[in-house]
């Protein structure tokens, strides 16, 4: 068990100072709401800086059949947040890599699942590390992991202060 969690931190701090490419930028953008589109502007956590979406790969309609009428106009600009989709951030070509919840903390670190295995944890303010939470207090026992409850990570205790949506994103290259 402990070489295997040693092994997965191993790794995941070779994915991520190694680029993909001699070019690549890795970056954590935040978002306020999953439901991102162009003209929205996404917060980088590690330098506090805020870039703008101009471009972005549409969502591929679900359901071809329908009349164009009875697509909802809100999901018509909203971008894919699928791994692999393309989003253009201050004029830049990025790839997200990953999309999910992060957690804001009252101790002002950053976590969330970690995008490479989803059973680890991963701190992404103020660095970009892996994080052992070892416990959860599911304070309104909703089984869901949001402001009410507290976790710990490394022998520290933490209250969720926020639940925010984070992208992954890395530069194409183009």
């Amino acid at each position: 068990m402990k070489k295997s969690i040693l092994w997965s931190v191993l790794l995941m701090a070779i994915a991520i100072i190694t680029p993909t490419s001699a070019d690549a930028e890795r970056m954590f953008m935040s978002a306020q709401t999953a439901a991102i589109k162009a003209c929205d502007t996404l917060h980088h956590e590690q330098s506090c800086a805020r870039f703008h979406i101009k471009k972005v790969k549409k969502l591929e309609n679900k359901a071809p059949n329908l009349p164009s009428s009875s697509i909802s106009l809100a999901n018509a600009s909203r971008i894919s947040t699928e791994p692999g989709s393309e989003i253009e951030l201050n004029g830049t070509p990025y790839q997200i890599e990953w999309a999910g919840e992060g957690y804001r903390l009252d101790s002002g670190l950053v976590v969330a699942l970690d995008p490479q295995d989803s059973k680890s944890w991963l701190q992404i303010y103020p660095t970009i590390q892996p994080a052992n939470v070892s416990d959860w207090n599911d304070a309104d026992a909703n089984n869901y992991l949001n402001a009410t409850d507290v976790v710990v990570i490394d022998g520290t205790s933490h209250r969720v202060k926020e639940t925010r949506f984070y992208l992954w994103v890395e530069t194409t290259g183009n």
